[in-house]
């Protein structure tokens, strides 16, 4: 089975402010 993965999903693991940082919640992301 293949696995999918949006650009989306990637965008907000590289804009997270913390190394582990959940996405289950609301959190700070960086960015403009």
């Amino acid at each position: 089975m293949r696995k999918l993965v949006s650009a989306g999903e990637i965008l907000v693991e590289i804009m997270a402010e913390r190394i582990g940082q959940s996405f289950l919640e609301p959190g700070p992301l960086l960015g403009p």
